[in-house]
């Protein structure tokens, strides 16, 4: 059988859907997977580097319409009724929800399966699943499968193949790490996509200040932690222009400087990862490291990394969460992310650490 998936952009949405490509394989042994992403081919490269560590997803494509010639070739290599199921995993539920993942998986597959999105009646599938809140998302994904008479469990377990990221763990295991209280904090930009105007865009809605995150290195090294900075090239040009203080021995610079890769064998070094809710710590929940995510427009009972060591801090602001309606759309002032005290992260921080020593 050929499945083919559509879901977020993010390196967490690719995540979030091993599960249930898990659970196809496990049923459908010559099963064919591939998925699909609204993003541009920059993004899709990143995410396609992903597929190297893992043994459920075949290939992965994008489709956008700021690239007219991909979205041409995309088109035509999935080809019409090819796919004998196509499924969508779309979060949002909003006025401007996109219909194109929806009108993709209907041209493509014999039959097909989505997340019920009452806002834009436009979308549409053979079988609906009814929205529930507080459902971890990637259980969606298995819900369909079980309306398609697949039957499957919540296995989480080797979602990531660790003899595939053996070789990266080996090259950062000879580095000059000597603290074994290591924490790794991810300064991502955390973005999300929404859609407006059935165009999709980028609104950091999720960030945590670079300020915050300097305070917090200083503090935990001041403690007597080892402290290992990594982000994207995005994250290096904005950091360079906040820092105001000069890396101490026990702060390691990596920001801009890893690949996705080698980001996930770094973070399988540490004793705990923090950052906000964002791709990487849906990896460090894929690989079984200690995190804490810092949620603000986000839910934890829906987005909270896999595993049962990931924690979290969430903003008491009324309006959170409200990632995936209009008011995340329309929101200009993220009070979510700006009320978490350094203070509050670096306690939560030293309660785990002993936990885990």
């Amino acid at each position: 059988m050929k499945y083919i998936i559509g879901c977020g952009s993010g390196i967490g949405d690719l995540i979030i859907i091993l599960p249930m490509a898990k659970a196809i394989k496990q049923v459908d042994k010559q099963a064919y997977i591939k998925v699909f992403i609204a993003a541009d081919t920059n993004r899709l490269k990143i995410n396609k580097a992903l597929l190297d560590i893992q043994d459920y997803i075949d290939t992965i494509d994008c489709y956008s319409l700021r690239e007219p010639l991909h979205l041409v070739s995309f088109i035509s290599k999935i080809g019409y009724k090819t796919f004998d199921y196509g499924f969508v995993l779309q979060y949002d539920n909003n006025f401007y929800t996109s219909t194109w993942p929806s009108r993709i998986v209907s041209t493509a597959s014999k039959k097909t399966c989505g997340i019920s999105t009452p806002m834009n009646p436009e979308i549409v599938y053979d079988i609906t699943i009814p929205r529930q809140d507080g459902m971890l998302m990637a259980n969606y994904g298995l819900k369909m499968l079980h309306y398609l008479g697949i039957s499957s469990s919540f296995d989480t377990n080797n979602l990531i193949n660790k003899n595939k990221l053996l070789p990266y763990i080996k090259k950062w295991q000879n580095l000059n790490f000597h603290n074994k209280n290591r924490v790794v904090l991810c300064l991502s930009a955390a973005a999300v996509e929404v859609t407006k105007n059935r165009q999709r865009f980028s609104k950091s809605l999720k960030n945590w200040s670079y300020d915050n995150w300097q305070r917090l290195a200083l503090k935990l090294v001041s403690a007597g932690f080892e402290v290992i900075l990594i982000g994207g090239k995005k994250e290096r040009r904005e950091f360079d222009i906040s820092l105001n203080y000069i890396l101490s021995e026990n702060i390691h610079d990596y920001i801009g400087k890893l690949s996705v890769i080698e980001s996930i064998a770094v973070m399988s070094l540490s004793k705990l990862v923090v950052g906000a809710d964002t791709g990487m710590m849906h990896c460090a929940g894929a690989i079984d490291i200690p995190s804490l995510i810092l949620f603000g427009c986000t839910d934890p009972k829906e987005y909270l990394a896999f595993g049962n060591r990931s924690s979290f801090i969430m903003s008491k602001i009324d309006c959170a969460p409200c990632f995936g309606t209009e008011k995340a759309v329309l929101c200009c002032d993220i009070k979510c992310m700006k009320e978490i005290t350094v203070d509050e992260v670096y306690e939560k921080i030293v309660g785990l650490i002993k936990d885990e020593n």
